[in-house]
């Protein structure tokens, strides 16, 4: 599946958030970073570090250093998935004279998942909203007048640590085998 990165927030003030495309900086200079809130530690350079390791390690946003991101331009991971099932009929028999057809069935979803459990994995981003807009520069003193330029936070987890990773794995019915036993009577 494809997705977009986009900011968290409304930038451009039309009204619709987490709907604008983002920019993905080539340096530390193109972007102004801020803590997340007042119980956040981590110091502007910190957090560009945080950002450049997450940007270095997704080849997508690598791929697109100094530009913006492409609508819908990522895509997740590929999902090997194998589904099988079994009929066997035993057919015809009689049951008060009528001619009847039994029907068995087997079938397993996800049957990659079943032989081993690293098999038909779904992975998804864990947040294609990576940067969040937290308002526009402020000057320092009344007399250096404001950029105009956007301040974005770079969230951390609700553990407390920086995103590391893009993808992660989906625990939910996608991700794991099923199965399913049936009988059936056919006349």
């Amino acid at each position: 599946s494809n997705f977009s990165y986009n900011y968290g927030g409304n930038v451009n003030s039309d009204g619709y958030a987490n709907k604008d495309l983002m920019y993905v900086p080539r340096s530390q200079g193109e972007v102004i970073l801020a803590p997340t809130n007042a119980l956040d530690p981590r110091s502007p350079q910190e957090i560009w570090n945080q950002l450049d390791a997450y940007i270095t390690q997704d080849k997508y946003l690598n791929s697109r250093r100094g530009q913006y991101a492409e609508r819908n331009g990522a895509f997740a991971p590929w999902v090997n998935r194998l589904d099988m099932r079994l009929l066997i009929d035993i057919t015809p028999f009689k049951v008060a004279g009528r001619g009847m057809t039994l029907q068995l069935s087997g079938e397993v979803q996800n049957f990659l998942n079943f032989l081993s459990n690293s098999w038909g994995l779904v992975r998804t981003p864990i947040r294609p909203n990576i940067l969040s807009f937290v308002g526009y520069e402020i000057p320092h003193t009344a007399a250096v007048p404001t950029t105009g330029r956007p301040v974005f936070t770079f969230p951390l987890q609700a553990d407390g640590t920086p995103i590391t990773t893009t993808y992660l794995e989906n625990t939910g019915l996608g991700s794991r085998w099923q199965a399913q036993l049936g009988l059936r009577v056919i006349f």
